[in-house]
C-alpha cells in the first residue's frame, strides 16, 4: 500500500505525492460517519491524494464515500462525489491547513475551500450499481443495468433514473418497467435479440413519473399487433421504418405519474425517456456478447462474431456491413 512517492524533477524541485486511505480519516470526518462504517468492514481504500512541490501544495483530489444500501449493514459503500483542488498559486502549509507529514487522522473530508466538486454519483441501494452520474456543470446520465449479467442495458443522457425505462425482454431484468414474465415469448424476428412481449391481459407499466415532464414512449410493434397507451396527455404520434415485419412507433406523453401499455400481439424494444434526453440501448446474446445496439434515433446495429468470440462484422438494420474486422497475420481471408 503506497502512501508516498518522492522525486526531484529536472528543475531541482522536490515533488511529493501523498495518498491517503479510509483509515487516515476519523469516523466523524463526515456527518454520516462513513469512515467508521468502512473501518468496521475493513475497507481500506484510497480516499485522497496531495501533490506537494517544495513544501507547497499544488494539487490534490478527494473521493467522498457514502453508504447507499437500503437494507443490510453498510453493504453498498461507494463513491458519491469526487473533488479536485483548484488554485492559481501553490498553497503554503498554513493556507492548506495541513503539512506533508500526517499526524493522527484527518478530522474533516475537505481540508479547504480550494477543493471543488467535479462529479457525483447515485447508486441503487439494492443492487449496488451506479444508476446516475454527472460531471459538474454537465448533463445528468442515467444507467439501466442487467443486474444478473452485470451489463448495461441502456444509457440515457440528460435524464434521472426515475424518469427512464427500457426492456427488450431478453432476460429477467425489467429495466424499470413492470410486467408479467409469463408474457415474454421467443421470437427470432424481433428487432433486437430473440424475444418479445405478447400484449394481452397483463400490461407493461411504469409508475413514479413526473407530471411536469414530457416523455417519449417508443417501441417496435409486430405486423398484426395493436397497442394502447393510457396515462396523461398524448401527442406527436410517429410511425417510422419497417424491419422484418416490425414497425417503429413513438409518442409523447405529458401530465401523468403512471403509464400503461396494453393491446394484442408482440412488442419489443420498449423505451421511456424525457423528450429532452437521448437513450442508447444494448442487447446481448446467450454468451453475454453485445448482439445489437439501438441508437438515440432508434437505428439498430448488429454484431457478429467468429469462433473465438471476436467481432467480425457490424451490420446496419438492413443487413449491410458497415464495419468489418480482420484478425489473421498472413494472407487476407476476405
Amino acid at each position: 500500500m503506497q502512501t508516498r512517492d518522492s522525486a526531484i524533477n529536472s528543475q531541482g524541485d522536490t515533488i511529493v505525492k501523498k495518498t491517503y486511505y479510509s483509515f487516515d480519516y476519523a469516523n466523524t470526518a463526515t456527518p454520516d460517519t462513513v469512515f467508521g462504517k468502512m473501518s468496521a468492514r475493513n475497507m481500506l481504500v484510497p480516499v485522497a491524494t496531495r501533490v506537494w512541490k517544495n513544501s507547497t501544495l499544488i494539487g490534490g483530489t478527494v473521493t467522498q464515500y457514502k453508504n447507499f444500501a437500503t437494507a443490510g449493514t453498510d453493504t453498498f459503500i461507494n463513491p458519491a462525489k469526487i473533488y479536485s483542488m483548484e488554485t492559481t498559486v501553490p498553497l503554503t502549509t498554513t493556507q492548506a491547513g495541513e503539512s506533508i507529514a500526517l499526524t493522527g487522522q484527518f478530522t474533516t473530508l475537505l481540508p479547504d475551500a480550494n477543493f471543488v466538486e467535479k462529479a457525483d454519483f447515485n447508486v441503487d441501494g439494492t443492487t449496488g450499481r451506479i444508476i446516475e452520474q454527472k460531471l459538474v456543470s454537465d448533463k445528468d446520465q442515467a444507467l439501466i443495468w442487467d443486474n444478473q449479467a452485470h451489463l448495461p442495458l441502456a444509457q440515457v443522457d440528460n435524464a434521472y433514473f426515475t424518469d427512464v425505462a427500457y426492456c427488450s425482454f431478453e432476460t429477467a431484468e425489467t429495466g424499470n418497467w413492470a410486467f408479467s414474465s409469463s408474457s415474454v415469448v421467443s421470437d427470432t424476428t424481433a428487432p433486437t435479440g430473440t424475444k418479445a412481449y405478447t400484449l394481452g391481459s397483463t400490461a407493461i407499466t411504469k409508475s413514479g413519473m413526473n407530471t411536469a415532464q414530457t416523455y417519449i414512449v417508443s417501441y417496435w410493434l409486430k405486423s398484426g399487433a395493436s397497442i394502447s397507451i393510457t396515462g396523461g396527455t398524448q401527442s406527436g404520434s410517429v410511425s417510422g421504418r419497417t424491419l422484418n415485419g416490425w414497425t417503429y412507433h413513438e409518442i409523447k406523453v405529458t401530465g401523468t405519474t403512471t403509464l400503461s401499455v396494453t393491446g394484442s400481439g408482440n412488442v419489443d424494444e420498449v423505451r421511456l425517456y424525457p423528450s429532452t434526453s437521448q437513450m442508447t440501448s444494448y442487447t446481448y446474446d446467450a454468451l453475454m456478447r453485445l448482439e445489437a445496439t439501438c441508437s438515440v434515433n432508434s437505428t439498430i446495429s448488429y454484431y457478429q462474431y467468429d469462433a473465438l468470440n471476436r467481432v467480425t462484422d457490424i451490420k446496419d438494420q438492413y443487413g449491410n456491413i458497415i464495419k468489418a474486422f480482420e484478425y489473421n497475420y498472413g494472407r487476407q481471408s476476405r
